[in-house]
């Protein structure tokens, strides 16, 4: 009896445990010591979360005052996430906070004004920030910059990336 799972194949040459899932190849360590998960995304594939993270790239270095962009899903685990390499920050926490704040504010709008929320801000005194539900998907794309860019700027760069970023996520 074999001591791994149906569907799954031992490779000889690299004494690896493998199953095969769409284009990604699933490896596991010999099957006496397990080791944790890992996905590799081949280069001849085009996954979604690497679009999205060349067009947060692309954004952050096309505009000084923009530190750092996170698109999560609507439960708070994150998709894609770009920044600047002189501002340090946690995209598993960024994302969570956004997508918690965004539905928070949702549920504000639909109490108080009977309508679902398009995009929150917040205003500092050290830059802005700007949380938006992608429309069509389940992301949240929160994009926050410097006291360089003002409100409504944030607000634009925001607004066009999720605009952008709902166009390749349906492609």
């Amino acid at each position: 009896m074999r001591p791994w799972p149906r569907g799954f194949h031992f490779d000889e040459r690299s004494s690896a445990l493998r199953v095969r899932w769409h284009s990604y190849c699933v490896c596991w360590g010999p099957p006496n010591r397990w080791s944790t998960l890992s996905l590799p995304i081949p280069d001849t594939v085009v996954h979604p979360a690497r679009t999205a993270g060349n067009l947060l790239q692309s954004l952050v270095d096309a505009h000084p005052g923009i530190l750092g962009t996170v698109v999560a899903w609507a439960d708070g685990r994150v998709f894609a996430h770009a920044g600047r390499t002189d501002h340090a920050f946690d995209p598993m926490r960024s994302g969570a906070v956004a997508s918690s704040l965004l539905a928070l504010s949702e549920s504000f709008s639909r109490e108080s004004l009977g309508s679902a929320a398009n995009y929150s801000s917040i205003a500092t005194d050290h830059g802005t920030l700007v949380l938006v539900r992608i429309a069509g998907h389940g992301h949240v794309l929160c994009l926050w910059t410097d006291r360089s860019e003002n409100l409504a700027m944030t607000l634009r760069y925001a607004l066009d990336a999720g605009e952008r970023l709902a166009a390749a996520l349906a492609a």
